[in-house]
């Protein structure tokens, strides 16, 4: 993160920013049972010879242990590692944030009181690439069949809002300020959304304080 903030006159403020952030994920899942091989280690008999081995004979030929799965210890080590894999998989998500804003408390004077105000800009940036482990992947173990999955998208922003006090120091109302803002965004997937907002802020008196918003917001799918 680097930032900048300060004034540009005894009015009004600014603050700008950027944001780099980067996530990597690498994850193993231990003994993924393969299933194919899995069947075949089971799938134990007698040969001519009276000694246990995998029925299949071109299983054999690849080096199939046969297994029981009955009574403690039934599995040895040599059949778990034929039909039991590691599998790898990574991700990696990327964010890039830059923002810029200027605000002014008292732009200028009502009646009631100053009235506020702040505009600005932001570019975000999102990235998102996973790659599961390729032999997961075909559907062959325990483990989701899960694809490679690659997507990206950025939106450009421009946002405003104002705080107008209306009335103040009357009965039943010691302050009645109204509040607006509105951002308008262009998403690279799904094109434009408008959002906005208006609302009261009602302050009867120092113990009662009442307030009331609508808005309307949109947010594109990630």
């Amino acid at each position: 993160v680097v930032a900048l903030d300060g004034n540009l006159n005894d009015d009004w403020s600014y603050e700008t920013y950027a944001v780099y952030g980067e996530t990597k994920l690498e994850q193993e899942n231990f003994n993924n049972l393969i299933r194919k091989n899995f069947a075949q280690s089971f799938d134990a008999v007698k040969d001519g010879n009276g000694s246990i081995v995998c029925r299949d004979a071109a299983a054999r030929a690849a080096g199939c242990v046969p297994t029981s799965v009955f009574g403690y210890g039934a599995v040895n080590p040599a059949a778990s590692a034929w039909f039991n894999t590691n599998s790898r998989s990574t991700s990696t998500i990327k964010q890039e944030v830059v923002n810029a804003s200027v605000a002014n408390s008292a732009l200028f004077e009502l009646p009631a009181g100053m009235v506020g105000f702040a505009a600005g800009t932001e570019f975000r940036h999102e990235q998102s690439d996973s790659t599961p482990d390729a032999f997961a992947a075909t559907g062959a173990t325990f483990l989701n069949a899960l694809q490679e999955e690659h997507g990206k998208f950025n939106v450009k922003e421009a946002f405003a809002e104002i705080t107008a006090p209306i009335v103040s120091d009357l009965f039943l109302v010691q302050d009645l300020t109204m509040d607006a803002a509105i951002r308008v965004a262009d998403y690279s997937s799904t094109g434009n959304a408008t959002s906005w907002k208006t609302g009261l802020d009602w302050t009867l008196n120092d113990e009662i304080r009442v307030r009331s918003t609508y808005s309307v917001a949109l947010r594109a799918p990630n």
